[in-house]
């Protein structure tokens, strides 16, 4: 791995390995050490500050109080500071702050300071040397590498970490600061055509993106090719060349592992697991995974391996709220949650993740809506002593269909895959059919589908996923799915529609995977029907 480090460049690899790598070694006791000690020096902090407190009266609770001193937080209780950037209650100087939205459409601001953004690029460089390792200590990342960013711009989380990859890194590819003035689409068809030009080595980029290039390339990549070679550059005519011989003799389209023979390909996203096949057939390499959110920064990395993922110990202090404690929290107003700690976690169990941030940063027992499965309680193939986890959902994002199952959102992105349904427009609530409760899915399909045949494939794909769904036709016949055709466009009309005219009462700025509201399901079959009128009004003979 090449950085720069004041003027110096850092490539041994043993040392690079161990430094940036090095916390797939720890034991649990190391991991939780590790996490105290850096709780510490937060509560320290915090408790000097404004912020401080107002929460704890200027009191420094300990490690050992601290989960009985403070109840759970959700932004809304730190918006009234957050919300206009005020730093004069933080406990310490914000370098950057970083902006996301809610599904409401609500904004989200979150100050990083400058020991947290050293840290959250710390873990992007991990990601780039675990992405393209062919094995464990192996460092297949140097000099001049070339990236292709497929990113929101800052002030997202991801544009910071493209800019801080940037200034510590030796990495080729469009300029963040040109990258941040383009905006996602034209930023996304820049960073083609640089990498067209100068080659790829590495892409980052959210999986469901990676997905659609990789199905419009293939789609129009005859007229596509045809087009790059009007070009003069011979650079990008000899390397069209390439890939057209490539397809030919594979009897293809071009796709775009013929263009480049990638490193390495980074994603995430809930669906990530779920389309790696369909990622290695266009890209020619298995996406690496890990698990992030705005606020705290890289939270979760898959291993050399890209199997589940592993927590990090250093980016934020970690509680999880186990799925019974959510269930008991939905059926009783006002109960608060017990949590645990990583070496108390459970394997086949889901958990709500909250974190305590760290280096100054505000955010303390914050919950981060994110719902986990924890795969296994260690790697032993790897060597890892660590809790293994895989990313299932959005906590709310459980649909409970007569108390016999629980359903997230990735058992229903698997059971689509499985069924042959591989595009993400769709969203899934619970509905009541007669006395019984169903699992209303509403999914764009072509005319011609035969939707009975495949709710029959999807409906049997549950089953085999989850023995609590199958038990519920065994047991109580119920046949809970029911498939609901939306014309395709309906989701991009209304993302388009929010875009235009702002919200309106009852809809989200997006439409959630599971339970959206009845206001959006109804919105969406409008907008689905609009265009079966749309198509009989064109289908109508001249006067």
């Amino acid at each position: 791995m090449l950085e720069r480090e004041g003027g110096r460049h850092l490539s041994d690899a043993k040392l690079s390995w161990r430094r940036y790598c090095g916390f797939f070694e720890l034991s649990i006791k190391d991991f939780m050490t590790i996490q105290e000690s850096l709780l510490r020096e937060e509560l320290d902090l915090v408790a000097a500050s404004p912020l401080g407190k107002r929460l704890f009266g200027g009191k420094i609770p300990t490690t050992e109080d601290f989960r009985n001193a403070l109840p759970l937080t959700t932004y809304k209780d730190y918006q009234s500071f957050l919300a206009s950037k005020r730093e004069d209650i933080l406990p310490e100087k914000p370098a950057f702050w970083a902006f996301t939205t809610t599904t409401a459409g609500a904004e989200k601001w979150t100050p990083f300071t400058a020991r947290a953004v050293n840290r959250l690029i710390d873990y992007t460089i991990a990601a780039l040397i675990l992405a393209t390792a062919r094995h464990k200590g192996d460092i297949n990342i140097g000099p001049g590498e070339r990236i292709m960013y497929n990113v929101a711009p800052a002030p997202f989380l991801s544009g910071l970490m493209a800019h801080g990859l940037a200034e510590r890194c030796n990495l080729r590819g469009i300029p963040p600061s040109l990258h941040d003035s383009l905006g996602f689409q034209g930023a996304l068809e820049e960073g083609f055509k640089h990498s067209l030009v100068h080659g790829c080595d590495v892409v980052i980029s959210m999986t469901p993106v990676m997905l659609k290039i990789g199905q419009r390339f293939s789609a129009m990549s005859a007229s596509h090719a045809n087009g790059l070679r009007k070009t003069r550059d011979l650079r990008v005519l000899f390397r069209i060349a390439q890939a057209r011989i490539k397809s030919i003799i594979e009897h293809r389209p071009i796709l775009p592992k013929d263009l480049w023979n990638l490193k390495g390909v980074i994603g995430w996203g809930i669906d990530t697991s779920l389309l790696r096949d369909k990622i290695r057939y266009y890209w020619g390499r298995e996406p690496y995974e890990f698990m992030a959110c705005s606020e705290v920064g890289i939270l979760a990395m898959q291993s050399w391996s890209k199997r589940a993922m592993t927590f990090v110990p250093a980016a934020a202090f970690l509680e999880f709220i186990p799925e019974e404690e959510l269930a008991k929290e939905q059926d009783a107003q006002g109960y608060n949650p017990r949590t645990v700690l990583l070496n108390e976690l459970e394997p086949g169990k889901r958990y709500e993740v909250v974190a305590t941030s760290f280096y100054g940063m505000p955010l303390l027992r914050y919950r981060l809506g994110m719902l986990v499965r924890v795969v296994a309680m260690e790697d032993p193939r790897d060597g890892i002593q660590l809790p293994q986890v895989e990313l299932v959902g959005r906590t709310g994002g459980l649909i409970d269909l007569a108390g016999f199952t629980r359903l997230d959102e990735k058992t229903i992105w698997s059971a689509l895959v499985q069924a042959g349904l591989e595009h993400g427009n769709w969203t899934a609530r619970k509905e009541m059919a007669g006395e019984d409760p169903s699992l209303a899915l509403y999914i764009e399909l072509e005319p011609n589908t035969d939707v009975a045949e495949l709710q029959e494939k999807v409906h049997s794909a549950l089953k085999s996923l989850d023995p609590s769904y199958r038990d519920l036709e065994s047991l109580l016949n119920i046949k809970a799915l029911r498939m609901v055709r939306l014309n395709p466009g309906t989701f991009r009309a209304y993302t388009n529609l929010i875009s235009e005219n702002g919200l309106m009462r009852g809809l989200a700025y997006q439409v959630p995977k599971v339970d959206a509201s009845p206001e959006v399901v109804d919105k969406l079959l409008e907008l689905s029907g609009s265009f079966v009128q749309q198509q009989k009004v064109e289908s109508l003979p001249p006067r």
